[in-house]
Formats: C-alpha cells, structure tokens, sequence
C-alpha cells in the first residue's frame, strides 16, 4: 500500500527506530540503498508522473521559455541555479525527449539521483 511504502522510504533514509531519546541515532550521510531506491522505487517514479508542475506546463497551451523550466528544474531538486554546461546539457535533452513533459519528468529524474540531492534532502 501506498502508506507502507512510505514507510519503507523512511527506513531507506534513515528514519531512526528511536530505540533512544538522542539525534545521534539518526544518520545523515547517503547510503547506496538509498541511491538505488531512488533509481528504481516505482513511488518515486509515480510521484515525478503525478499531476503538478510538469503536468501543467504539458496541460498548458503557453510555449514556456526552456532555460526558465531547466532553471526551474534545478530549484525545485537541488535549490540552485544550473551552470551554462548544465543549462546546456539540459537544453539538448530536452530538443530530443518525444515531448517537453517528458523530457522534464526525466531531468528531475537525473537530478534526484545527484550526490548533491541525495545529500541535500
């Protein structure tokens, strides 16, 4: 069920068992367990195809500006700006994904599984 999932994706992250009243319980540096469930859980991959932002901007009938949806893309994930090289990397992705939709649901995808995600949230 959606709730035990949750739960499980609480125990990848370090979700103490609170065996102990202390913050020395809980583990704040990335595992690979936790690498590999954002790579492959199928609750991660639901919640980037869930209705939202990336669903409004394939709703909508407004061409966006793409350097604004990468910049976007990286504030919403990793709470920055992206590089030129990174603006740039994003900007050939997206000219060969089947829709702009589709190319931001995997650039998040991308950004989800970065050291700095990871070791960020």
């Amino acid at each position: 069920s959606m709730r035990m999932a949750g739960t499980h994706a609480m125990k990848v992250f370090g979700k103490p068992a609170r065996a102990i009243n202390c913050d020395c319980e809980r583990v704040n540096k990335p595992t690979l367990l936790q690498s590999i469930f954002l790579q492959n859980d199928p609750l991660v991959r639901m919640r980037l195809e869930s209705s939202g932002w990336i669903t409004e901007v394939g709703d909508s009938n407004n061409k966006y500006n793409v350097s604004e949806l990468i910049k976007e893309a990286w504030l919403r994930s990793v709470n920055r700006l992206p590089s030129q090289a990174e603006i740039s990397r994003a900007k050939e992705h997206l000219a060969s994904a089947t829709s702009t939709e589709d190319g931001l649901t995997d650039l998040l995808w991308a950004l989800m599984n970065t050291k700095e995600f990871i070791l960020n949230h």
